[in-house]
């Protein structure tokens, strides 16, 4: 199975309601992920990778 693409506030609303345990981010995708950093919203702290929020 690849990584979903929605285009529409219906079917985000649909692939949740079907997962609940779903976690959803926005992403230009996993080729601009892997050669990314990223920044914690609350420190600012540079990370390797993606940071995440609960």
């Amino acid at each position: 199975m690849g990584i979903p693409t929605l285009e529409t506030i219906d079917e985000l609303a649909d692939l949740v309601a079907e997962r609940p345990e779903l976690f959803i981010r926005w992403s230009r995708g996993p080729e601009t992920d892997a050669s990314a950093s990223s920044k914690d919203d609350l420190t600012g702290a540079r990370l390797p990778g993606l940071s995440a929020n609960p």
